[in-house]
């Protein structure tokens, strides 16, 4: 009757620690499940956009303009990357104050080309 009562108490010890174990995985879970819940992003704003159907018509325009582009060899590749890099200024708006040279970015829009 001792042999089998302890293995009557191993066999509930066990049972108990398998179900402790469940119940803290589940609730971890459904913990993590909430948090991320309330963290998703709302949709970006672009939705609408990104959600437009596609125009099934080929512009051919466009093809033909694409077969008419001017190919470049690799002596003038060459010779544009011993040039180095070109500063575009933007000539349209006014210049108040000029940015640190780290952050400078190449400004959009008409203007004039510079290489340093």
């Amino acid at each position: 009757m001792q042999a089998e009562s302890k293995k009557d108490l191993a066999f509930k010890n066990s049972l108990y620690r398998v179900t402790l174990v469940s119940f803290v995985t589940v609730a971890i879970w459904i913990g993590f499940e909430i948090y991320w819940a309330y963290q998703k992003k709302a949709a970006p704003p672009n939705v609408q956009q990104q959600i437009e159907p596609l125009n099934p018509n080929i512009d051919t325009d466009l093809i033909d303009s694409l077969s008419t582009r001017k190919t470049i060899t690799i002596q003038q590749l060459e010779a544009f990357k011993k040039a180095g890099p070109t500063i575009i200024v933007d000539t349209a708006a006014p210049v108040t104050k000029s940015p640190p040279p780290s952050t400078s970015k190449p400004a959009s829009g008409s203007g004039q080309s510079i290489t340093p």
